[in-house]
């Protein structure tokens, strides 16, 4: 029998529904069995209105003549358009400081989440990452190739030609961790670039003069599953820094392509819980919270949606297939070298728009021809003159 997180009340029908919940999040997190055991243990009646972007939900909570929702989901990366929104109220400790929450979100939450002093403005829910992938009918050892399994150096690999697929932008992220892990950047630079334009200029001019070198290794960038599927199969050889839910698509579509998280860390996106100042239902909105944010509810909902759980250990409530599946992308400490990118301004976007424009518009470096031994000619012994050729 389920018992909701924070209460010894059991899941069962306290009260009729008289109670209201607005939530703006995308449309396949709450699975609906789910929700109708929320509703009938507590009372509280729960609308979903869905969005398909950061943006249309950022937009749509903006709008004064919208609805006043009580919760919203953003993801992480959207710290700062939150934060100089003022549409955003602070949780109580009393609501998240006994939940299981991964440490690492966490921290992420207090670095760029914390508004105000003291304050937690978010709190992580689920969570994804881009993974490296390749096909295991074709490229059976790619896996054990290298010590640690695969990484970055596998996508800008300097002997490869037109072996990778990247998605543009976090292709070249993929390539600072690299650099980073071989102290050819300093550690903290490549997450420092996003705070400061002077440091973005120095990292960033780094970063793209390193994958100019390697240029000849990138064999596509994403644009969609299309250019996805067509790129394994046109090379069976290749290997993708790709988000790992087109992964699953893939294999839905009878590729076989495996994938595991980068040595280097795996750049990481989460979503989580936000309450709004407009919200006309805190106390439900904090009981939902604590609801969701239960081990047993969380991993029960893990089958559903496809995305991990920042809760601690909410696997164990998942199906088979889904923790053979983190087991598979994510071995031994993978976890816990996640990579979870702050928030940057607008300027930095721009600025780095035109660094990818420098490196799509840079020619393939072409390799030096290779040298030859200089040939000796022969000279004959002394006293002997070769003959004349006759006229």
């Amino acid at each position: 029998m389920m018992v909701i997180a924070g209460s010894s009340a059991p899941a069962t029908l306290l009260s009729a529904p008289n109670r209201q919940l607005r939530i703006l999040s995308w449309p396949d997190y709450f699975p609906p069995r789910l929700l109708k055991e929320f509703t009938l243990s507590t009372g509280i009646e729960v609308e979903i209105t869905p969005i398909f972007s950061n943006a249309e939900m950022f937009y749509r909570a903006l709008e004064p003549k919208s609805i006043p929702f009580d919760l919203v989901t953003p993801g992480h990366g959207w710290a700062r358009r939150w934060s100089s929104s003022r549409l955003l109220r602070p949780f109580r400790e009393a609501v998240y400081g006994d939940l299981a929450l991964d440490p690492l979100l966490v921290g992420a939450a207090h670095r760029d989440w914390s508004f105000t002093s003291g304050g937690l403005y978010w709190l992580p829910t689920v969570w994804g990452s881009e993974v490296v992938a390749w096909r295991s009918d074709r490229n059976a050892e790619f896996g054990h190739s290298s010590e640690g399994g695969p990484g970055y150096a596998d996508i800008w690999n300097v002997g490869s030609d037109n072996k990778s697929l990247i998605r543009v932008s976090s292709g070249f992220t993929g390539a600072g961790l690299l650099m980073a892990s071989r102290e050819l950047l300093n550690p903290g630079d490549l997450w420092a670039a996003r705070q400061d334009k002077v440091t973005m200029e120095r990292v960033w001019g780094e970063i793209i003069a390193f994958c100019i070198a390697r240029k000849a290794s990138i064999g596509g960038y994403l644009s969609g599953l299309p250019s996805v599927e067509l790129f394994f199969r046109k090379n069976p050889l290749g290997i993708a820094q790709i988000n790992e839910s087109w992964v699953d698509k893939l294999q839905s579509l009878g590729l076989k392509v495996i994938s595991r998280a980068p040595k280097e860390g795996a750049l990481a996106w989460a979503d989580g819980f936000a309450l709004t100042h407009r919200g006309r239902n805190q106390s439900e909105a904090e009981t939902f919270v604590r609801y969701w944010l239960d081990q047993e509810v969380a991993g029960r909902s893990l089958s559903s949606h496809g995305f991990h759980s920042a809760v601690i250990g909410a696997e164990s409530h998942a199906g088979f297939q889904y923790r053979m599946r983190l087991q598979e992308r994510y071995p031994g400490e993978a976890r816990s070298q996640l990579q979870l990118m702050p928030s940057a301004g607008e300027w930095f976007t721009e600025k780095r728009a035109a660094f990818i424009r420098d490196f799509l518009e840079a020619p393939i470096p072409q390799p030096p021809p290779p040298e030859v031994e200089p040939v000796e000619e022969s000279l004959p012994p002394e006293g002997e003159k070769p003959a004349l050729e006759k006229s």
